[in-house]
């Protein structure tokens, strides 16, 4: 099975901001591009991603290896205070946006290239996964 590297995800909604290690995500079509995401229900993540249907998707670098680590390791469920930095700060990236028509098992989501600022460090109260 090829489901591809792991990435990390980034999502806010409501005050609450987030980044997870997910390695179900793989391109689904090219035109218009489109790309198929597996989020956990039970992930932290997956609530700002469905309330606002945006999230950020980054392929770490090998410099991101340690908070790549901590953001697979780390919940925002168990823990009261983490120190995981958001892996899109300010830097131009690629908004998905969900496609309103996907069956609930997949999240499916088109592409829209933007600027979007995200908190360099995530504060008391935005945890990992």
């Amino acid at each position: 099975m090829n489901h591809g590297p792991t990435i990390l995800v980034s999502a806010r909604h409501g005050g609450v901001q987030n980044v997870m290690a997910a390695d179900w995500a793989c391109a689904l079509d090219f035109s218009p591009p489109k790309l198929t995401v597996v989020l956990d229900k039970a992930a932290q993540t997956c609530g700002p991603v469905e309330q606002t249907g945006t999230f950020v998707l980054q392929v770490p670098t090998v410099a991101q290896l340690t908070l790549t680590h901590q953001a697979g390791t780390r919940s925002l469920s168990r823990e009261t205070n983490s120190n995981v930095a958001s892996a899109a700060e300010g830097q131009e990236a690629y908004v998905l946006r969900k496609e309103k028509e996907s069956p609930d098992w997949s999240r499916e989501f088109n592409l829209e290239r933007t600027r979007m600022g995200v908190e360099a460090k995530m504060r008391s109260g935005m945890r990992s996964l």
